[in-house]
């Protein structure tokens, strides 16, 4: 005899019903549940419940279409769609029975899931107590794609989390196609990171032979862990490295990278212990202190080329070692920074000549002390920099004529004004001092000057828009603008002291006359027009001028829904401006940029014209991005220049994929680089990778030979931390 079904009843507290089934202790445990019908059978004292049942016993949770509640058996029996989770864990199936009161349970053709990396299925599982399982034909995996990128299967699984999983006749799979067998495997199931071994790499350069590494990962804390790898190199003997990781929050961590070499034979010209060092560190002492320190230290220029992938400044001329201090509120900001640069030009040093000399240098040291302080919208700024060059032999660099020895500190100060008007226009209004004291030796002289400058900008800008409301399949509507702008700036000759290098009108080969001392590529004020393809730039704008610029831009941007998201994409634009020298009453350079873009085609095209000389700078590019195929294409054209550049990734044969870069000197009708990489990896999940690289480049040292260099990577990534072995 049973109750009627009472309809649809939600969120039921079952304490009347196991009062009369006498299993207080239920209660005790407070297990509730809801469904869109249940009865009671009091003979039975069986519970049986149909539509949404959920039942709910402190921390865990069961979810069916139907369940069977035993009190006397203290068990449940769920069918169609069940789903027991309690925190990180969770298991789907068919069918389940559960026990209430324990860990224990069945399950048919199980899933079982643990935080968001391990994955066990199989035809049937059987919870044995808290965290431990027995599993029968079932697979075990790290990944939770379908399929999984990589997998064991085995006949029978017995496994324990944040154990070990003893698998029995397993086969190791890659998308579910087996690779190797093996009658007893051991398999760590970690989600949390654990000290190992993890893949050795093997890498092949010109410079250094071929190279095996074994690394060792070591999880020293929750908060701090180590990479230590030893690697053997044929022509570079014996190098021992250790990556170190501490992360106290977001805004406070240390990383660091060092390493030391030990040649196995005598090179020329390279000692015979060699070491590099770089640490990135960041600390929010406060919530207005902030002390940052960027350092990279190596033991000679060869070292950084060889291990670039160690030193951030490893493509540039000077390893960066900086620190800093900086404050702030919610009107000011300010910071002291120091600054020590490392020579790391490589191109008077090689293994079989001997030291040119003139670059090999001492470190350079540059100290400032900016502050902004804001009142109403002006803001104010001044800098104290020493900038400290010493260098061997020459003080003048004999390639670019630049002073290389001496002494400059520089004091400057600019107010900035940014105000708008209705809405619309954006006056920004601004002035600059700046003075600078040198000491250098240069050839004939020896001697201190000064030099004082000012300058002032003006500049108006607005932005008028209208959007169409269109239907065209994905796009939805469409934005046009048009941005107009007009600048103004003037700076007067400078206020210079009487001394030879400023009357001299020195003719620097790359920039032309310069009015004023400039010390060599370390200088960090130093931006070459060369590297300039639209504007005047900050190095022409530090000269005497009196300049008019005036453009004009417009855009059209449109809004696409795709899959239910807004997506906003440039469709095409165009730009021109042009200055105006008054001294002169000369035009100068005009820009024009142009681009259009469709369904992940862009085309873009820059010209800079010099209207007095006819020289034009020209860049051409056209990328093209899909599902299948990445594609860059560009060109780069101006006086005594002319350089290709391409990249492609085919990704169809997914999940292989296959990726070329190059840039081609046209001048010099030779590659600047090449590279290439295969690659196998698992898609969403970037469980499993396999890739080979090769990069191919000019030495430095010897242009008539390349550098080549070979990656081939292994990666298996097994728990949340990232950790691939």
């Amino acid at each position: 005899m049973g109750f009627p079904p009472l309809g649809r009843i939600r969120k039921a507290l079952l304490v009347s019903f196991l009062a009369l089934a006498g299993q207080l202790s239920f209660a005790q445990n407070s297990l509730q549940f809801s469904a869109d019908e249940y009865e009671t059978d009091l003979g039975t004292r069986v519970t049986r419940a149909r539509g949404n049942v959920e039942v709910i016993v402190g921390d865990r949770r069961v979810q069916a279409e139907s369940v069977d509640l035993r009190p006397q058996d203290n068990r449940i029996e769920a069918r169609g769609k069940v789903r027991v989770s309690e925190g990180k864990l969770s298991v789907e199936g068919d069918e389940a029975q559960v026990e209430i009161m324990t860990s224990r349970g069945n399950f048919r053709n199980a899933i079982l899931r643990y935080g968001t990396t391990l994955y066990v299925e199989g035809r049937k599982l059987e919870a044995l107590g808290e965290n431990r399982f027995q599993v029968t034909n079932g697979k075990i995996s790290f990944c939770q794609d379908c399929p999984q990128s990589w997998s064991v299967f085995g006949t029978s699984i017995r496994l324990e989390i944040e154990g070990y999983a003893e698998i029995h006749h397993a086969l190791f799979q890659v998308k579910d196609q087996p690779i190797a067998y093996f009658p007893v495997f051991y398999f760590p199931i970690k989600t949390k990171r654990q000290s190992g071994f993890i893949f050795p790499d093997a890498l092949y350069s010109q410079d250094l032979g071929t190279q095996l590494g074994q690394p060792y990962f070591w999880a020293i804390a929750p908060d701090q862990d180590a990479t230590i790898d030893y690697r053997y190199m044929t022509l570079g003997g014996h190098r021992l490295a250790a990556e170190y990781r501490y992360l106290y929050s977001d805004r406070s961590f240390v990383r660091t990278k060092s390493s030391y070499v030990r040649n196995s034979f005598d090179l020329p010209n390279v000692d015979r212990d060699r070491y590099g060092f770089n640490m990135s560190e960041r600390w929010q002492i406060s919530p207005q202190w902030v002390q940052r320190y960027q350092g990279e230290v190596a033991s000679d220029t060869r070292y950084a080329a060889s291990f670039g992938e160690d030193f951030r400044g490893s493509r540039f001329p000077s390893l960066d070692n900086k620190v800093s201090l900086a404050w702030q509120n919610q009107m000011a900001w300010s910071y002291v920074q120091g600054y020590w640069n490392a020579n790391n030009l490589i191109r008077d040093t090689s293994f079989g000549e001997a030291p040119k000399g003139p670059l090999n240098a001492e470190p350079e040291a540059r100290a400032s002390v900016p502050s902004f302080k804001l009142l109403g919208p002006l803001r104010l700024q001044s800098d104290l920099e020493h900038l400290r060059l010493r260098r061997r032999d020459d003080s003048v660099d004999d390639l670019t004529g630049w002073i290389r020895t001496g002494d400059r500190t520089t004091l400057s100060t600019r107010a900035y004004l940014p105000v708008t008007l209705a809405d619309l226009l954006l006056v920004e209004s601004s002035a600059e001092t700046r003075t600078d004291l040198y000491h250098f030796t240069t050839p004939g002289f020896d001697a201190s000057a000064a030099r004082a400058r000012v300058s002032f900008e003006e500049k108006v800008s607005a932005q008028l828009f209208r959007v169409y409301q269109v239907d065209l399949g994905e796009l939805k509507a469409v934005k046009h603008t048009w941005e107009p702008v007009v600048s103004w700036g003037y700076s007067p000759n400078d206020a210079i002291s009487r001394h030879p290098f400023f009357t001299q009108n020195y003719v620097d080969p790359q920039l032309g006359t310069l009015t004023s001392p400039k010390f060599d590529i370390y200088d960090p004020s130093y931006d070459s027009q060369l590297s300039q393809l639209t504007g005047s730039g900050d190095e022409a704008r530090l000269r005497p001028h009196h300049l008019v610029s005036w453009g004009i831009g417009t855009r059209i941007i449109g809004r696409y829904e795709r899959s239910g998201d807004r997506v906003y994409e440039e469709i095409m634009g165009l730009r021109v401006s042009q200055d105006y020298d008054l001294r002169s009453q000369l035009a100068q350079r005009l820009n024009i940029l142009g681009f259009g873009s469709y369904s992940g085609l862009r085309v873009q095209t820059e010209i800079a014209l010099d209207v007095t000389s006819g020289d034009a700078n020209v860049r051409n590019e056209l990328t093209y991005k899909s599902r299948a195929i990445d594609l860059g294409l560009d060109q780069s054209i101006r006086k005594g220049l002319e350089t290709y550049g391409g990249s492609t990734r085919i990704k169809f044969l997914n999940p292989w994929s296959f990726g070329y870069n190059a840039s081609y000197d046209a001048i010099q009708k030779s590659f600047e680089r090449q590279s290439y990489q295969l690659r196998y990896d698992s898609n969403a999940s970037k469980c499993w990778f396999v890739s080979f690289d090769v990069d191919r480049r000019p030495d430095p040292d010897h242009p008539e030979r390349d550098l080549v260099r070979y990656w081939p990577r292994v990666g298996l990534v097994i728990n949340e931390a990232g950790v691939s072995f």
